[in-house]
């Protein structure tokens, strides 16, 4: 695997590897939980496209529930373990990078009041 985009990466809930074979292409997949091989999305051959061109083909295939949203814990370190944990204990999915928090567009839109009872917020 040369390269694997994450929801952080993308903007959706997804998985996304590209793999670059004998060619010097990069074979672009999309990787689903339990599954054992990616569906295989397109090709690329300059690797300064891969990003921009996996936002594109998620842009136009993937429903808008699958937008990830995102907000940032104004107060740090512990507010981010009291959204951490709350978020866990609800089983919902979420990637945090530094004390910005992404997770699905319903998701948030369920649990936001909650999430600005625990901690200081800024939605972006």
């Amino acid at each position: 695997m040369d390269y694997c985009f994450m929801r952080t990466d993308t903007g959706y809930d997804v998985m996304i590897i590209a793999v670059k074979n004998k060619e010097g292409i990069y074979r672009v997949y999309k990787v689903e939980q339990n599954q054992t091989e990616g569906i295989h999305l397109f090709n690329e051959s300059d690797p300064k496209k891969l990003r921009p061109r996996i936002r594109a083909w998620c842009r136009e295939h993937l429903p808008d529930e699958m937008e990830m949203m995102r907000f940032s814990v104004k107060n740090g370190r512990d507010d981010c373990i009291k959204i951490k944990h709350y978020l866990t204990d609800q089983h919902i999915p979420f990637e945090l990078k530094h004390h910005t928090f992404f997770i699905r567009r319903r998701e948030y839109s369920n649990v936001k009041e909650k999430i600005h009872q625990l901690a200081e917020i800024i939605d972006e």
